[in-house]
């Protein structure tokens, strides 16, 4: 109440650091929330479900790990798992801090990188590897996640471990 009005009346005014002012009263509040929920029985309850259900979320994630390149499905390992779609979803949340697609991509992108970065196989042929059919949503995908394409960022990593060697090895600079 009070606190909110004060908030209200500080960006009405526009007095000088306002925003510094409004900024530093937003985080309070935030921080108070923070604690309350902390407190809060919803809290020890989200911890406990946690707990108790920590091993089978270990066991789904080890299995995304191992079969990253096949076609997943979330009703395949909520499956698995022995969970409904929901519940899985809100523990993989919990548990990864990201939801179910956006941990397979990501997966996915990271394993592609290391592939471009130490091998010399086609990139279609690495998309296809972890588990994109088709290159072109491979190429989009390693393009957002990554910020730049498959082949730029092959090239990069191949110009900067050159640059090593060379910085590394002055007999090579000096031919």
């Amino acid at each position: 109440g009070a606190r909110m009005k004060t908030l209200l009346r500080e960006y009405e005014k526009e007095q000088v650091y306002y925003q510094e002012f409004l900024q530093v009263e937003i985080q309070g509040l935030l921080l108070l929330l923070a604690r309350e929920f902390h407190q809060s029985p919803v809290h020890d309850a989200s911890v406990e479900i946690y707990n108790q259900n920590k091993a089978i979320m270990e066991k789904a994630i080890e299995y995304i790990d191992e079969h990253y390149a096949e076609p997943l499905t979330l009703e395949q390992v909520c499956r698995l798992s022995t969970l409904s779609k929901t519940y899985f979803c809100y523990l993989f949340k919990l548990m990864t801090q990201q939801t179910f697609v956006e941990y397979i991509l990501n997966l996915r992108i990271r394993h592609a990188a290391e592939l471009l970065e130490n091998s010399s196989l086609p990139i279609t042929t690495i998309g296809g590897m972890v588990g994109f059919n088709d290159s072109t949503h491979f190429s989009r995908t390693f393009h957002r996640l990554v910020g730049m394409s498959p082949r730029s960022y092959r090239s990069l990593k191949r110009q900067s471990s050159v640059r090593g060697n060379a910085a590394g090895n002055p007999e090579e600079t000096e031919r």
